[in-house]
């Protein structure tokens, strides 16, 4: 079905097909790669946890610039990893990208590792938050989906079925491949709808228009 929009890859992905895929940087050498293919694919710019060691003291400003130029692009991959190091400069740095995606008013991409407690205090302390968050590749458990359910902006993409997707309303569900092979959007939506018990063709249709509106920043998108 051409209307399958894979809500997660990068520039690296091994299959790109334009304008059905949503690109992610996770370093700032991405940003000025994936900012030429945005005319082509909805885009989002970020430092990714993994990669905030030996960042130019302008990244800041950097990442600001190129918003201010770019207003169809996201703010992603960005987010928390407890697996790996310097867990508090990973809290400062991505606190300060969802602090800019609110002023640009951006949807933001999140990438989240044994590390919802933390993320979950954040959001409960932001003053605002982006008009859309996706969170990326999604796998938490009942208690935790729970309580990110108080925040109405929160989509969850998903690259497998979980029981999460059993849970979080229609109209935040989101797929995924990540970049990754072998994964088949249409089966993951055909193995979805079972949990959910509804047709298929129905939820492949929600989807659709879910990831427009996080392409849009949260808005409605006319077809």
């Amino acid at each position: 079905m051409s209307n399958y929009i894979d809500a997660h890859c990068h520039i690296k992905s091994p299959v790109l097909s334009p304008g059905q895929c949503i690109i992610n940087a996770s370093q700032i050498s991405e940003w000025d790669e994936i900012i030429t293919q945005a005319a082509t694919f909805p885009a989002a710019i970020g430092i990714h946890p993994w990669y905030i060691d030996d960042l130019p003291t302008d990244w800041v400003a950097r990442l600001e610039q190129k918003l201010a130029d770019n207003p169809n692009l996201m703010v992603g991959e960005i987010g928390l990893d407890r697996m790996r190091a310097n867990f508090d400069r990973q809290i400062e740095i991505f606190t300060r990208q969802m602090e800019i995606a609110v002023r640009f008013n951006r949807t933001a991409c999140i990438h989240c590792v044994r590390a919802w407690d933390v993320m979950l205090g954040i959001l409960g302390r932001m003053r605002s938050l982006p008009p859309a968050i996706i969170m990326h590749g999604y796998r938490a458990n009942t208690e935790i989906t729970h309580a990110l359910g108080v925040y109405g902006m929160i989509y969850y993409s998903f690259s497998r079925v979980v029981p999460a997707a059993g849970l979080v309303p229609q109209n935040r569900i989101l797929i995924e491949t990540d970049g990754t092979r072998g994964i088949n959007l249409g089966d993951l939506v055909t193995q979805m709808a079972a949990l959910r018990g509804i047709d298929m063709a129905q939820l492949a249709d929600i989807i659709y228009h879910n990831t427009q509106r996080v392409m849009n920043h949260g808005q409605i998108k006319s077809d």
